[in-house]
């Protein structure tokens, strides 16, 4: 490419996918998001490219031919619309329905804008309970003339992520993409980046304490018989059923759904899927494997993927949001590799093309 693509975000959050795209090369212009909490976030991070708080419903073709004008690399759009409306299943009427509406804007962008590239995140159930929906969205993409390439359920881990985050991965160009083949785990020559390599070198605090030689890593306080519990859990892996059911909350003795909340994470695994709760032992395996307390903001940021020098905000609520809503940065940069090495196949081919003709004119008689 004589150019390098420039980008816009859509849903663009803390930066994740902004991130990765920008390691890999491409440009990022903009990102967009409704969660003004998320603003000081990506420009303390993202430097150089522009938020801007608005609902996707609200942008238009032409506030997004407004962040392109003036820059003639091809064009990405990229977008990882939130996962609740794809994950959650409402009943209305006595019938299951699913609103994939952020995921029907995202497509008319694309029919409107018509970008070079696009790629995609989201939940595995948009391929499954939403077909339907996922269909519509492959379409726009070919009416544009893009070729869509997707994996309905990668699996993070198995691309160096010390995460198992399994999700539905889609890049579109006019070439042939190719999403990369899985790197770690089994049946590879890499074992998979464990908790261990993620976290296991960082200096030790207690519940509600902050580290200050490394930057964010500060957890959460827990209450009294919270503490109590987690004292009680076995190290590296143990769960709630671990403890005496004296101590079990009301809901657990009920009923065994749940089972991960108050579970620790295993040193030599990877973590279980960060959520935007990720530093709340109450709301998943978010335990330390042998420290007692939750992960810190730090601990989930590079969990997540992110590097030791990104900066989240110190209020606990917002940075594990920030952190559990994100795509990987780490993941999102092979993706947006791979979309790339598409892109420049295709302008080799385009490029070898127009020189053919050339030749073929040169060749010809004049007037002919």
């Amino acid at each position: 490419m004589k150019k390098p693509p420039v980008a816009v975000d859509l849903f663009c959050g803390c930066g994740g996918l902004s991130l990765g795209m920008r390691r890999a090369g491409i440009s990022v212009l903009a990102g967009i998001d409704m969660d003004k909490s998320m603003k000081e976030t990506y420009e303390l991070n993202i430097r150089g490219s522009r938020f801007i708080t608005s609902d996707i419903r609200d942008v238009t073709k032409e506030t997004i031919l407004e962040i392109f004008d003036g820059h003639d690399g091809p064009k990405v759009l990229a977008g990882c619309a939130p996962c609740r409306p794809f994950s959650s299943i409402n009943r209305e009427g006595g019938r299951k329905h699913m609103d994939y509406g952020l995921l029907n804007y995202f497509a008319s962008l694309i029919i409107d804008v018509k970008p070079d590239a696009v790629i995609m995140e989201n939940v595995p159930g948009l391929y499954t309970t939403g077909r339907e929906v996922f269909s519509k969205f492959l379409a726009a993409l070919r009416e544009i003339g893009l070729n869509p390439s997707f994996e309905p359920q990668l699996d993070f881990a198995d691309y160096g992520i010390p995460q198992h985050r399994r999700r539905l991965i889609l890049v579109a160009s006019r070439g042939e993409p190719r999403l990369s083949r899985r790197s770690h785990g089994h049946g590879t020559k890499k074992g998979y980046v464990t908790v261990r390599d993620a976290i296991g070198y960082l200096p030790e605090i207690a519940a509600g304490y902050r580290e200050n030689s490394v930057r964010g890593h500060s957890c959460k306080s827990l209450a009294e018989v919270n503490l109590t519990r987690i004292r009680l859990t076995p190290h590296d892996g143990g769960s709630r059923t671990d403890v005496p059911m004296g101590l079990w909350i009301p809901a657990h003795l009920r009923h065994k759904g749940h089972g991960d909340t108050y579970g620790r994470m295993k040193w030599d695994e990877p973590a279980p899927t960060l959520t935007c709760k990720c530093m709340s032992i109450t709301n998943g395996r978010f335990a330390h494997p042998d420290q007692d307390r939750g992960i810190s903001v730090r601990e989930a940021a590079l969990l997540q993927g992110f590097p030791r020098t990104y900066k989240f905000p110190n209020n606990f609520e917002v940075a594990q949001r920030c952190i559990g809503n994100a795509f990987p940065p780490l993941m999102a940069e092979k993706v947006a590799r791979a979309l790339l090495r598409s892109m420049e196949s295709r302008a080799a081919e385009e490029t070898a093309d127009s020189e053919l003709v050339k030749e073929i004119d040169q060749s010809l008689p004049l007037g002919q």
